[in-house]
């Protein structure tokens, strides 16, 4: 297999990815869903089956570009490889602890579910999200999507370049910016003024350094 033709394929694998995991959270989709199943139903289960069709969608895709054929590209030296594992690390790191600041039963769906099972009256928007506001704490603090920083710090200080790295780390970056763009959009709708007021006073990705340094102390104080 070429250079182009691995490349297209590993690109349409991750740009197919992107579709099944963006298209169900427009909200678009979610009214055609709730008409279709009841609002009952989608408060209690639409979150769970995204989670579940997320987690199916990216092991099939990892399983079709593992399968791909590949080949190196460059690596770092030995000097900058390491600091740059330790910045992988760090967004790592910075991913989990903001994912902390969130409800995980609700993110996940499960808590949905087990209100839908336990026979609740839905409550919370169309995902069945009740929310607690405006998140603003940990990484949040830091910037306004460090969930998608962390990623962006991931497949960005990778020191071992392969094509199909390559290609899917171009891709996800450039999908991350975008998501922030959307996510931005969808939380004006949803807080106004007050996350206006947000974003003047945090950035959206790229974080000032005394804000990072903050967060640092009190990761390790």
């Amino acid at each position: 297999m070429g250079d182009s033709e691995a490349v297209l394929r590993v690109a349409l694998i991750t740009l197919a990815f992107f579709a099944i995991h963006s298209l169900p959270v427009t909200d678009r989709f979610k009214l055609l869903a709730t008409r279709v199943i009841g609002s009952r139903i989608m408060r209690g289960w639409y979150r769970f089956s995204y989670t579940a069709l997320s987690v199916l969608s990216l092991i099939a895709a990892l399983w079709f570009i593992i399968r791909t054929p590949d080949r190196h590209i460059y690596s770092f030296p030995y000097w900058a490889g390491w600091p740059m594992h330790g910045l992988q690390l760090l967004g790592l790191a910075f991913g989990y602890l903001s994912y902390r600041q969130l409800n995980s039963g609700e993110f996940t769906g499960s808590a949905q579910v087990r209100r839908y099972l336990g026979g609740e009256e839905p409550s919370g928007d169309m995902e069945g999200l009740t929310g607690g506001g405006l998140i603003r704490k940990g990484g949040y603090r830091v910037v306004r999507n460090p969930l998608y920083l962390a990623g962006i710090m991931v497949f960005a200080f990778e020191p071992n370049i392969t094509r199909s790295w390559l290609t899917v780390s171009v891709l996800s970056v450039m999908y991350f910016v975008w998501g922030a763009w959307i996510e931005q959009r969808r939380m004006l709708g949803r807080y106004g003024m007050e996350y206006r007021t947000y974003m003047r006073e945090v950035p959206m990705l790229i974080p000032r350094p005394a804000a990072m340094l903050r967060w640092l102390r009190q990761l390790w104080g």
